[in-house]
């Protein structure tokens, strides 16, 4: 097993949440401009069709 010093860990996990703050910033960025991209999984005004609800009903009964 290898030993590596602790505070290279630290400096690469700080380097890793930096990263990741990045991304977060840009994905928010881009997330308010413009429209959201078709077939959104978290849409606000998602009603469900009746369609698919049958076949909800349908697959509960088997």
């Amino acid at each position: 097993m290898t030993t590596q010093d602790s505070n290279e860990l630290l400096k690469h996990k700080q380097e890793l949440i930096e990263q990741k703050q990045q991304f977060a910033d840009f994905a928010r960025g881009a997330a308010e401009e413009g429209e959201a991209p078709y077939g959104q999984e978290f849409s606000r005004d998602y009603v469900p069709d009746e369609q698919n609800r049958l076949k909800d009903k349908e697959n509960r009964r088997t």
